[in-house]
C-alpha cells in the first residue's frame, strides 16, 4: 500500500529487537538517540502501541508473517534499505 513504508520499517525493526538481532555495540558507538527510538518502538510509554509486525500489517495490508519473515531474512544477509 503506497505511503506505508515507515510502518513496514518499524514492524521490521520491532521484529529485529524482539528476536535479539540488534547490534547494540554498533548502535551505542555510531548512533545517537537509539535508546529513545527503541522505547518508541516497544511502546508502552505515552500510550503509544508497540510497533509490532501485526501493528504494521494493519497499516500496510501485508501479513504479519510476511513482515517477520522479511525482517529475519534481512538479518541473515547484508541488506540496505
Amino acid at each position: 500500500k503506497p505511503g506505508t513504508d515507515t510502518a513496514l520499517m518499524l514492524g521490521i525493526a520491532h521484529t529485529l529487537v524482539k528476536t535479539g538481532r540488534v547490534d547494540r555495540e554498533f548502535l551505542s558507538r555510531y548512533c545517537e538517540g537509539y535508546d529513545r527510538f527503541e522505547r518508541y518502538l516497544l511502546g508502552g510509554h505515552d500510550g503509544e502501541p508497540a510497533k509490532t509486525a501485526q501493528w504494521a500489517a494493519n497499516i500496510t495490508r501485508l501479513s504479519s508473517e510476511a513482515i517477520e519473515e522479511l525482517a529475519l531474512d534481512m538479518a541473515r544477509h547484508k541488506t540496505l534499505i
